[in-house]
């Protein structure tokens, strides 16, 4: 039998499941970016200081935060398309909900209801990811569908800043909350939790599901009781990863929630010209993120030590000369946002991959909740810290100097962490495999 007959027989379902969760995270970042896009006139409207505003906007990632570990629980108990069902409605009654606000109150609380709702929506990607795919397709599976959060600020910032031109920064909210509709009804259609429950619907073949299973690192059924929380629990590496993903959150949300208040206030943009740049660092992390995501199949063979220990190297670099291009400058500018935009997504997929590669698939949720509650708290914490940096002078007029080296020492902090990270499998780093264990949960 030809390879390709081969591959049409055993059907491509994962790969559907994968363009779901993919376009349903689509929707997740338009609304979580539109916010960051237009918080200078959002903080015009208002009256807020930058240090206020900082706050106010970091208040998502707190409520993101706290809810990623139920998330992950739930996920596992539960199965992750519950879960996504929720986070999508909250967080599409939320999004309306800002375009309604009047006071630094009502944007602190609708802040605080977006983030818990988009706050269980990751996980289950994550957890629905390592079901659905074998170990040799995990990394190009995951850095694809990372690619959710470059394409949608790389569209969705042209998008939202033509919008707001056209009917002001409340327009934007309104318009954002529809395709959270038509997500929901995506997700009812073509969602399914796992590849045996797809299997006994008969919506997948037996070769589908065979090629799925046999092929995984972690999936083998052979002697394997269940992993336990405490053998996870008292492994150093998990709190390494867990450091990496609080210096991720907290260079990349800080550096994307002051973003456009850089462009506009220290080069002074208007806000059409503001979208076109602002878009540009995403636009070019779709290609960080393929390329990480190939890599990992393909060069590193899954092993996520390497790219990380790359791309905090040279996003640390790159930060450095961000504040120091010369007003006027835009093709230099157009230059080292580019590259910043290629390193600060660079390391998504080997993360995540890592996790997925290390932990049993059975904890995978749990697992990763407990990293992105931890580290989540970067995105809350860098907005508010970096709000105290930026130096105002004349009204609107502002230089971000000390933001930017503040991301930049955090990434060399990122780099000392993804040195001394392990990866062998969590039995091997033990010496005594999880498998042979007796005891429950």
């Amino acid at each position: 039998m030809s390879v390709n007959s081969t591959v049409n027989k055993r059907g491509r379902y994962r790969i559907a499941i994968l363009v779901v969760i993919w376009l349903l995270y689509v929707i997740n970042y338009f609304d979580k970016m539109a916010v960051l896009n237009l918080l200078p006139y959002i903080r015009k409207d208002l009256g807020l200081s930058p240090a206020t505003v900082g706050f106010a906007a970091s208040l998502f990632f707190f409520a993101y935060a706290l809810a990623q570990l139920p998330a992950g629980m739930l996920a596992d108990k539960f199965g992750p398309k519950k879960v996504m069902y929720f986070a999508i409605t909250v967080f599409t009654i939320f999004t309306f909900l800002t375009g309604r606000i009047n006071s630094l109150f009502s944007f602190m609380a609708v802040r605080l209801g977006l983030g818990f709702g988009e706050g269980f929506h990751f996980v289950p990607s994550i957890r629905t990811i390592s079901d659905w795919f074998p170990a040799k397709e995990k990394g190009r599976a995951t850095s694809f569908f990372t690619t959710s959060w470059t394409v949608a600020p790389a569209v969705g910032a042209i998008i939202i800043t033509w919008i707001a031109a056209s009917w002001g920064w409340r327009g934007v909210f309104a318009t954002l909350s529809i395709p959270g509709f038509f997500g929901i009804i995506a997700l009812w259609l073509v969602m399914i939790n796992t590849p045996e429950e797809a299997h006994a619907m008969g919506r997948i073949s037996k070769e589908e599901l065979d090629y799925i299973k046999g092929t995984s690192t972690t999936d083998s059924k052979v002697d394997k009781p269940k992993a336990r929380y405490r053998d996870v629990a008292g492994d150093p590496q998990l709190w390494i990863i867990t450091a990496i993903v609080f210096i991720k959150t907290f260079v990349y949300w800080g550096a994307a929630t002051w973003l456009s208040s850089f462009l506009v206030e220290q080069h002074g943009f208007n806000i059409k010209t503001m979208g076109l740049l602002a878009s540009l660092p995403f636009a070019v992390g779709f290609i960080g993120q393929m390329t990480s995501g190939w890599m990992l199949d393909k060069v590193t063979k899954s092993k996520a030590k390497p790219l990380l220990i790359a791309a905090f190297t040279g996003l640390a670099a790159i930060l450095y000369f961000v504040p120091l291009v010369p007003k006027g400058n835009i093709p230099l500018l157009i230059i080292v946002l580019a590259i910043q935009g290629f390193f600060i997504v660079f390391y998504d997929g080997p993360i995540y991959v890592f996790i997925q590669m290390r932990y049993p698939k059975e904890l995978v949720g749990t697992v990763t909740g407990v990293t992105q509650m931890i580290g989540q708290f970067g995105s809350f914490i860098a907005p508010t810290v970096a709000g105290f940096l930026v130096i105002t002078g004349a009204p609107g007029v502002s230089n971000f100097s000390g933001v930017f080296k503040l991301f930049m020492i955090a990434s060399i902090v990122g780099i000392v962490l993804s040195l001394i990270i392990k990866e062998t499998p969590l039995k091997q780093a033990n010496q005594t495999p999880i498998a042979g264990s007796n005891k429950s949960l």
